[in-house]
């Protein structure tokens, strides 16, 4: 996929400058046409004032439906990745599915408890563990379709990618 520019961004950039230490946005096209948008947000301090905020709290409050939301296991050739798929709607007209995963440190995280749980654990070393969202998402009525482009998104870049980045970006190990 060939990287351009313009990412459509539901949050608001003040909040995202408050919470987020560092934060990548890009739009991807395929020879075909069809068009991916990547947001990481990386946060260094994730503690009880800054926190990883979730696409299904951000989309709403910028006025996106969130639809039917389902957790599930992406199998890829290093490990698997829980990841979690929404389906948003903006005032009925743009439909934008959905796929994203969280971090702490480096361990991909699969619900609230297992990221409060990894952040203790960190605690009890003695350190504060940083975060990282993960979001890719399309505009398209055929969701179906948006979640399986979306896959081979994260498929083909997790295989472009160094394995020391694959630990940091998705927790995985080869």
């Amino acid at each position: 996929m060939d990287l351009s520019t313009g990412v459509v961004n539901p949050q608001q950039q003040q909040l995202l400058d408050e919470l987020y230490t560092e934060l990548v946005t890009r739009t991807y096209t395929s020879s075909d046409g069809y068009v991916i948008m990547l947001s990481m947000a990386y946060g260094k301090n994730q503690n009880d004032s800054f926190q990883v905020h979730l696409p299904e709290i951000c989309y709403p409050a910028q006025g996106f439906q969130v639809g039917a939301s389902r957790k599930m296991a992406l199998t890829t050739p290093y490990g698997e990745i829980p990841i979690k798929q929404l389906e948003t709607t903006f005032q009925s007209r743009r439909v934008e599915p959905v796929t994203y995963w969280t971090t702490i440190g480096n361990h991909a995280v699969k619900s609230g408890l297992d990221k409060k749980l990894k952040e203790m654990s960190y605690a009890m070393q003695g350190d504060i563990a940083d975060g990282l969202l993960f979001r890719i998402s399309s505009i398209d009525t055929d969701k179906p379709r948006a979640f399986s482009m979306q896959q081979k998104f994260i498929q083909e870049m997790l295989a472009s990618i160094t394995a020391a980045d694959r630990l940091r970006l998705a927790g995985l190990t080869d």
